[in-house]
């Protein structure tokens, strides 16, 4: 195991689980999970980029029916996740700001 700190989980990490305290203390325990729910796309994106990055199929994927017959490089995954993740807090900044 290496001793060395990945930043982005750690961080991500963070995030989440302080999205999920405001959760409960907003509406409690079902909204907890609904943000759980929310957030398991993007914390994987994050922790496992590199081997989502390498899925491709020959069928249709989830998204549309084209298949997905190359690799993503797993740093534009990881991008992804990040801006999944930081969403909520863009969208409640822009809120406050047009409010």
């Amino acid at each position: 195991m290496s001793s060395e700190i990945d930043w982005n989980r750690l961080l991500s990490f963070m995030i989440a689980l302080s999205y999920l305290v405001i959760a409960y203390f907003i509406g409690g325990g079902e909204f907890v999970m609904k943000i759980a729910l929310f957030l398991t796309l993007p914390m994987a994106a994050i922790w496992f980029s590199d081997a989502l990055g390498d899925i491709t199929s020959s069928g249709p994927s989830i998204i549309s029916f084209a298949p997905i017959n190359r690799q993503s490089p797993g740093i534009i995954v990881k991008i992804a996740g990040w801006i999944l993740l930081l969403s909520p807090i863009a969208a409640a900044i822009i809120s406050k700001l047009v409010s």
